[in-house]
């Protein structure tokens, strides 16, 4: 069966009301699928200079739905806005916001959008596929706009109507789980893992999900399945070549001379292939075998089994690298930086993280260029954000935007941490999920160890999932 799949990863909107999102994880996610998904082909949109619009989601949706002949198993990941709104019977009806809508409120509500796509004619559409199977994935709750579940269900129907097409997306949580600060895409990025496989080494969008609940509760919504299906989205052990069957070793007893193919010679002529027989006895003595002109074989008894390793023989298996993590801070906020660094040591000892900063340049050493080889070679670049940092021209205009570069390329993942009080709306780094929680200032919390936990605990969760995927052949 062929598979295909199509990546819809919206990030900036034209309505200023709508915080562009993050797509740094969707490009990751859709790098795990094309390695281990086997789709062809792998459609990316948008397209690097353009936006999603209404028009464009629609054709791309159509295209994908409707024009597979031969049977197709599809996946869409979509990482969006979605908002609900009541029709003029008073019906909540749910929209999917493209990159060019606007939204409309009277101050405490949404009352208007213009351009969304709405979920009953997605429904419409979906129910004219001519996909065989449908797998959806929709990173749709984002800064407490989303969809209920009750929504979800009395709209996307096409679910629950055709067999083997599911949808995995996340729902509006209760009030208290808003402050979960783990996006859909970000779960799916440590459970689309070999870790998370099956026998066969596969993932199914059942098996996913049943994944998904079992997750502590640091999820920004509530986790909706509709639908199921059970083939894969991810297969580890498809390339992997079949086990050869093991040697086939009979040993024959004969006894009393019972053979009829004995020769006077004391030899046997047999048909089976050479090898198959490893030993005959007549009468306790072993017999020389002859096949053809196959020179006589000496009877050969089963090799002994592989001596047992000690414990001083074994290997420890080998460590994984460090993940090298590069702090962008201004000089006035070092005290701070080095408090951080402390709680961050567990990781450094674990050998989990390899920290760099601008003091550890040797002495004799190029300064800019020390700087500029860790930045381009760090794996994930914390932003320290402050007054200072925002001030600096060398953090803000050099510094951040290389980091930024790399974030939006997919080379590095970029975490602001934000120590003090300052306005940073609107700035490149804005998109990103920040820490600590919330993105509180560490110097607001009553208990500054308790924000930098915080901001170590973030930490630990981001390199460990990098090290998982570098140890399964992956990047992100």
């Amino acid at each position: 069966m062929t598979r295909q799949a199509l990546i819809l990863n919206l990030a900036d909107y034209s309505d200023r009301q709508l915080p562009a999102l993050d797509p740094a994880p969707g490009w990751a996610l859709s790098q795990q699928l094309e390695a281990a998904g086997h789709f062809s082909p792998l459609t990316r949109l948008p397209l690097s200079g353009e936006a999603l619009s209404s028009k464009a989601i629609g054709q791309a949706l159509r295209h994908f739905l409707l024009a597979p002949a031969s049977p197709t198993a599809g996946l869409i990941y979509l990482n969006s806005y979605s908002l609900m709104l009541e029709d003029s019977l008073g019906e909540l009806q749910g929209v999917l916001l493209p990159a060019d809508a606007a939204i409309v409120g009277d101050g405490s509500s949404i009352v208007e959008q213009r351009n969304g796509l709405l979920l009953e004619s997605l429904n419409g559409l979906m129910r004219k596929s001519t996909l065989s199977q449908l797998t959806v994935l929709w990173d749709s709750y984002h800064h407490g706009l989303g969809l209920t579940p009750a929504v979800l269900e009395a709209t996307l129907t096409v679910f629950t109507e055709k067999p083997n097409y599911c949808l995995i997306t996340t729902a509006i949580a209760p009030a208290s789980d808003q402050s979960a600060q783990t996006t859909l895409t970000q779960t799916l990025l440590d459970l689309l893992v070999p870790a998370q496989a099956d026998a066969a080494g596969q993932i199914s969008s059942d098996r996913l999900f049943a994944a998904l609940k079992r997750q502590p509760q640091t999820l920004a919504g509530l986790p909706v399945q509709l639908g199921h299906s059970d083939w894969a989205i991810v297969s580890y052990g498809a390339n992997l070549p079949a086990a050869p069957p093991p040697p086939v070793s009979p040993i024959f007893h004969i006894s009393h001379s019972n053979l009829t193919n004995l020769a006077t010679s004391g030899d046997i002529h047999y048909t089976e292939a050479v090898n198959q027989i490893r030993q005959i006895n007549a009468n306790s003595s072993p017999l020389n075998l002859h096949r053809g002109t196959v020179p006589p074989v000496e009877a050969n008894p089963l090799p002994p089994p592989a001596p047992v390793a000690t414990p001083r023989d074994r290997q420890p298996p080998p460590a994984l690298k460090p993940v090298e993590v590069f702090f962008s801070y201004s000089h006035r906020d070092e005290d701070l930086r080095d408090e951080m660094a402390k709680h961050l040591s567990i990781l450094q000892r674990q050998g989990i993280i390899a920290a760099w900063y601008d003091r550890d340049i040797e002495v004799g050493a190029e300064w800019a260029a020390d700087i500029d080889a860790h930045l381009n070679s760090a794996q994930v670049i914390l932003l320290l954000i402050s007054p200072d940092f925002i001030a600096s021209d060398y953090c803000f205009d050099l510094e951040m935007k290389r980091a930024m570069d790399r974030h939006a390329a997919g080379e590095a993942y970029v975490v602001p941490v934000i120590l003090r009080p300052v306005d940073w709306s609107g700035a490149a780094f804005s998109k990103l999920q920040a820490l600590p929680k919330n993105a509180k200032p560490v110097t607001t919390w009553a208990n500054r160890d308790q924000a930098f936990e915080n901001v170590a605990r973030g930490i630990r969760q981001l390199v460990e999932r990098l090290s998982r995927l570098s140890d399964a052949g992956l990047s992100e």
